[in-house]
């Protein structure tokens, strides 16, 4: 009697475990959830052949939608000049998050509107040069529009002027960084009226001033400009705005 409990007891306990096996083997086959309905229109719509009549300002509006909150904010990120040699002279994206991408390495957090990105240890200039007919014509003051008050290439492209945001004053922290932190790196993004983005390397500072009526103003000089000045899309783009 002994030896058939025992064994009875075995059998069931053995049974459990091989049920057991069979239940954790069974889940581990279950088919893994459907994706998102809004993801799998989001990917159905950008492979459309009706997707190229779709502005590009649109589609990145929707990609920008579905990015995580994870993304780091752009201050969180240090930059390393060297590493981005070589891009220097070549187009970065029609796109200002296209182009931060690239020089970030990876997505980051910014204000899209700001003609100035603020990094760790740098500081990402964005310049739109005017088109020949408008390099003096006066125009209304904003961050992302050509102005007759600088923001050109001069000296056949070896300088560039910028004027911060009419909101920062003085005593902005970020304007007395550029002031007065020499490891601070200054990098310059410009692009023509309906262009792309041309990364044209680090800058270095070479005065500063406050003008009335139109806020603080940067002369900086371009480092690269011995790579720049045979680079047939920058001669073009120094020409235009000198």
């Amino acid at each position: 009697m002994a030896r058939k409990r025992k064994g009875g007891a075995g059998g069931a306990a053995a049974k459990k475990q091989k049920n057991g096996r069979g239940e954790a083997a069974s889940s581990s086959l279950a088919p893994a959830p459907p994706p998102s309905p809004v993801l799998m229109l989001l990917w159905a719509w950008m492979r459309s052949p009706d997707m190229a009549a779709v502005p590009i300002e649109i589609v990145d509006h929707i990609r920008h939608f579905f990015i995580q909150r994870a993304t780091p904010s752009a201050k969180n990120v240090v930059v390393n000049p060297s590493c981005l040699n070589e891009h220097v002279g070549n187009e970065v994206g029609k796109l200002k998050r296209e182009a931060i991408t690239l020089l970030c390495n990876g997505p980051v957090r910014f204000n899209k509107y700001a003609g100035i990105l603020e990094l760790t240890n740098a500081a990402i200039l964005f310049i739109n040069l005017p088109a020949l007919d408008q390099q003096h014509q006066p125009s209304p003051r904003s961050s992302s529009a050509c102005t007759a008050y600088g923001n050109l290439l001069t000296n056949k492209g070896r300088n560039i002027n910028w004027y911060a945001p009419e909101r920062y004053g003085p005593a902005h922290p970020l304007v007395r960084r550029l002031r007065e932190d020499s490891s601070m790196h200054v990098l310059l993004l410009c692009r023509p009226v309906g262009g792309a983005y041309l990364y044209l390397g680090t800058l270095r500072k070479v005065a500063h001033a406050e003008e009335r009526g139109k806020g603080i103003r940067f002369d900086f000089e371009l480092k690269d400009y011995a790579r720049l000045r045979n680079n047939a899309t920058f001669r073009q783009m120094a020409a235009i705005a000198d």
